[in-house]
């Protein structure tokens, strides 16, 4: 079986050598066997009342998950393996949708709830329970100018709980770094998010279309009660707490250059944390970016069918920068792309 074995040499001059802090665990066989099982029912219905102004949807979900891990060859790991993780859940879902006095403007509602697994095991081979979700959203939409200028706003928040953090505390007390991504972790902690968003379609011309959004998270945090204190009203993650997008196409609908597509646009995201669940790291902050991305087309018929060749460039001036996900951005990216229809 695969193993590895803790360096043994000196690191240099105000080092610690891996050998000290793992000097109680020796050869570790790596290898771990997870199996997941994930199935479920579901039941959904629909209904249009009052002469088409009131739209409800309604459904539930019976999510049947199970994760069992076992470690081939390690008897001793094998003797503290949890009880399997399990999520047997209804999770419902709700909606409505209101056209008032049948004209442009909607009201609409949203619930559901969710069961979301997490795959992670601890160095005791306990496996990570499953994430616990419900959320909700309501706003308005409009559709105006027959339908060539719409647009949508919406207040959302959302619950998640048993999520798995780190155990500084008990990963020292082991001997391990603080916050070994293969140590130990609590569970509960929950978290909520919520904030408002907007989305706007024009269609200013045949030819011409605008597209733009923007995002503001009002609270993306840690909440009470928490397996520890100190995170609370701690960001959850690197969540930027304004974003914004916009983005334009236009298609020269006659004269020499017809078929021609030209588009362009820009992403932006404001300041955030470096890393969620640590109160140290969340009075890091990485900076805000925007990035560019270009487009250009062209609309032309082969052997009578119509067809459409693309190249689009995102990150168009190379910016480096950290994403929502906090990770560093792709580089000057191009994709090229050919579709028809028969």
């Amino acid at each position: 079986s695969p193993s590895w074995r803790p360096f043994e040499g000196d690191l240099g001059v105000g080092t610690t050598s891996p050998a000290t802090a793992f000097s109680g665990y020796g050869s570790f066989n790596a290898v771990k066997d997870t199996l997941q099982d994930f199935g479920g029912v579901y039941f959904v219905d629909q209904a249009v009342l009052f002469d088409k102004t009131l739209y409800l949807i309604a459904g539930d979900r019976y999510v049947d998950f199970r994760q069992h891990i076992w470690w081939p060859g390690r008897q001793d790991l094998e003797a503290h393996t949890s009880p399997d993780a399990r999520a047997m859940k209804w999770t419902p879902e709700l909606g409505a949708l209101y056209k008032i006095a049948n004209g442009p403007v909607s009201l609409f509602y949203t619930f559901s709830e969710s069961v979301v697994p997490q795959t992670q095991a601890d160095i005791s081979g306990q496996s990570v329970k499953p994430i616990d979700c419900k959320g909700w959203d309501a706003g308005a939409k409009v559709d105006l100018l027959n339908g060539a200028l719409t647009g949508t706003v919406d207040y959302y928040y959302t619950y998640e709980t048993n999520t798995a953090i780190v155990n500084s505390a008990a990963d020292i007390a082991a001997g391990l770094p603080s916050n070994a991504t293969f140590g130990y972790y609590t569970y509960g902690n929950p978290q909520e998010v919520k904030g408002i968003q907007t989305s706007l379609s024009y269609h200013i011309s045949k030819d011409y279309q605008l597209v733009a959004g923007v995002n503001e998270n009002i609270e993306a945090a840690f909440v009470a009660p928490n397996s520890n204190a100190s995170v609370i009203g701690t960001p959850i993650g690197p969540v930027p707490a304004t974003q914004y997008f916009v983005w334009n196409r236009y298609e020269v609908p006659s004269g020499p250059l017809k078929g021609l597509i030209l588009g362009g646009g820009w992403n932006h995201s404001s300041e955030m944390a470096v890393a969620g669940g640590n109160f140290n790291y969340s009075h890091f902050y990485t900076e805000g970016f925007t990035v560019e991305d270009a487009m250009v087309g062209y609309d032309f018929k082969p052997f009578g069918h119509r067809a459409r060749i693309e190249v689009l460039v995102k990150n168009l001036t190379d910016e480096i920068y950290r994403d929502s996900g906090g990770a560093f951005g792709d580089p000057r990216t191009f994709v090229v792309s050919l579709s028809t229809r028969f």
